[in-house]
């Protein structure tokens, strides 16, 4: 394991160290790394890649622990760089990304679909991004807004591209493992946490305990 005190000279290298951590889950050591390049010095350019980057992972890792207002608030901060800056970067992908969690979590479902179709816009956007990521969240979203049949629909179409692109097991894949896991027959029944079937149960919990 590289000691990441040696790469606060780099602090790209550091940032892509968490940031690689947080992408599997490990919000505690990703989190760590963070708080080391936040006191790097030189201080880093407030209108920069590197901070606008560096926003995106701060939400990413406030999504992990279930932090909704700081998701958006880290996100909405690295969109206002990208957007004042015009420097364009792969990683602002991240942020509708980010945003579309937020905005569920605070059942803000308009904006859920609004942040939905601007990260399908996005012209660098990957296969399993856009029909796992985005399209997971989404049912999600559709299934806290109580359009069940939408949401099961949704969340049966991402599963079978998880599992052809290899998707299934990343820590994203709960957000749509989590509408047959809580909607019995994916449409009708209680949200009960334990409906659905037992072998999607056992993948979300599979896939949640690493979070």
């Amino acid at each position: 394991m590289i000691n990441p005190s040696l790469l606060t000279s780099v602090p790209e290298r550091l940032l892509a160290l968490a940031a690689d951590l947080l992408l599997w889950g490990d919000w505690t050591r990703g989190g760590e790394y963070l708080d080391l390049l936040e006191r790097t010095q030189p201080a880093i350019p407030p209108d920069s890649r590197l901070a606008s980057r560096l926003a995106v992972m701060r939400a990413l890792r406030c999504a992990l622990r279930g932090e909704a207002t700081e998701v958006v608030g880290h996100a909405l901060a690295a969109r206002s760089i990208e957007e004042r800056t015009q420097l364009g970067d792969e990683w602002g992908f991240g942020v509708p990304l980010l945003l579309l969690r937020g905005y569920t979590w605070l059942e803000d479902f308009e904006a859920v679909d609004r942040e939905a179709a601007a990260a399908q816009a996005v012209p660098t956007v990957t296969e399993s991004a856009r029909l796992v990521d985005v399209r997971g969240a989404q049912a999600l979203a559709w299934f806290e807004a109580g359009h069940l049949t939408r949401a099961a629909e949704a969340a049966r179409r991402t599963d079978a591209d998880a599992r052809r692109l290899g998707f299934e097991q990343h820590p994203f894949a709960v957000d749509y493992l989590r509408v047959p896991v809580r909607c019995r027959a994916g449409a009708t029944g209680p949200r009960t946490r334990r409906s659905g079937s037992p072998s999607v149960h056992w993948r979300y919990l599979n896939v949640s305990g690493r979070l």
